[in-house]
């Protein structure tokens, strides 16, 4: 039986922009019942620039391996530049459904000094571009990534209102101050291979067939942006003939339900990661999420997302007051899929204590648990 789409809740731009107050939306998509995930609409500008970038995914992902491997970047965990191959699935498996290109859309080199460079490479590494293959992609990418930033600094206001109303000692607009001063958030753009011919599950489906192109995961970062994803031809880079309403992104909410959610094309979606989950004290909570690989042959799947997340120094605690242990259940632990490493695996650990763990520590032990 076909997973449930989901009724994703949608924020207009224009409101965001004023200022309105959105709690009541905020606590449909984050709150306890919701599924982690809105959108946004009406963004001026998203739809070229979309139209711009996604397509020079599959135009790299085609190069030869020699030409990938000139822009790899191992020092960073593979942060910067291509990946593929990389990171491991829930089996510990290697990954070769996606090839990733990743680099910092604020800025091209966002610090000078070579000891922190060396020390956090996957935060403070410059980036790297194709500019002798692909040379449009920088342009693009820092456009889009940079309007997806501005967004989400408008959703994060309104996250904090939300978090602010239920928890006094949250700190006033601190997901907003944390995304405007971070120099490190981290653009992804990506391309899903084409998979070999698969027959349509029958009955009963399990966790991994909905993991195809991407296995279940939580960002580990503080809010995620996506834009909607672009299918194509893999051989001709045209847009696909027939699609498979059932490929593309699977959320698991906290009551174990998976639903499809559905990013309309002129809206940007943004997802709660682990970040916001410990700083809100679990009032916000990651919802793990995969992406469904498409079962018509030749079909190939492009898309960008950004990471917002603090700097490497930022403490990883709950507000004052509230219990640390509380930021994931056992209830919510116990619905986790299978190869989504618990919260409290992390981070409240001997290497990244409640009281003094910070967020470079936590992105490392969560690097070391799928790469």
């Amino acid at each position: 039986m076909p997973a449930e789409v989901a009724t994703v809740v949608t924020l207009s731009y224009e409101a965001l922009l004023r200022g309105d107050d959105l709690t009541r939306e905020i606590e449909e998509a984050f709150g306890f019942d919701g599924i982690g995930l809105l959108t946004v609409s009406g963004i001026p500008g998203l739809s070229a620039l979309r139209e711009d970038l996604l397509p020079l995914a599959r135009a790299f992902a085609r190069l030869p391996v020699e030409v990938h491997r000139q822009y790899e970047h191992p020092q960073s965990f593979f942060s910067v530049g291509w990946s593929h191959g990389k990171e491991k699935l829930g089996d510990g498996q290697a990954d070769f459904a996606k090839g990733s290109f990743y680099n910092n859309p604020l800025c091209n080199r966002p610090f000078d000094d070579e000891t922190l460079i060396v020390r956090y490479p996957s935060f403070a590494a410059p980036n790297i571009w194709p500019a002798a293959h692909v040379p449009q992609m920088e342009p693009a990418f820092m456009s889009l990534g940079q309007l997806m930033v501005q967004v989400g600094r408008l959703v994060a206001r309104q996250v904090d209102t939300f978090v602010s109303a239920h928890c006094p000692t949250y700190e006033r607009e601190k997901l907003y101050r944390l995304l405007s001063e971070s120099r490190v958030c981290k653009g992804r753009l990506l391309h899903y291979y084409a998979l070999p011919p698969k027959p349509e599950p029958k009955g009963a489906e399990a966790e991994t067939d909905f993991s195809g192109w991407c296995g279940w995961h939580n960002d580990h970062g503080s809010l995620t942006a996506l834009v909607s994803p672009m299918y194509l031809d893999e051989a001709s880079g045209k847009p696909a003939a027939a699609s498979d309403s059932s490929a593309g992104l699977y959320v698991r909410s906290r009551r174990g339900q998976v639903v499809r959610a559905s990013i309309p094309l002129d809206h940007l979606a943004f997802q709660i990661g682990e970040t916001a989950q410990v700083h809100s004290g679990g009032l916000l909570q990651a919802t793990p999420h995969a992406v469904r690989g498409s079962i018509i042959p030749g079909v190939c799947r492009e898309t960008f997302a950004v990471f917002m997340e603090p700097e490497w120094g930022y403490p990883m605690a709950v507000p004052d007051g509230m219990d640390p242990l509380a930021t994931q259940t056992a209830d919510a632990t116990r619905q986790l899929p299978k190869g989504v490493p618990p919260l409290h695996k992390r981070w409240g650990t001997p290497t990244c204590p409640f009281t003094t763990c910070n967020f470079g520590a936590f992105t490392e032990v969560t690097f070391k648990s799928f790469y």
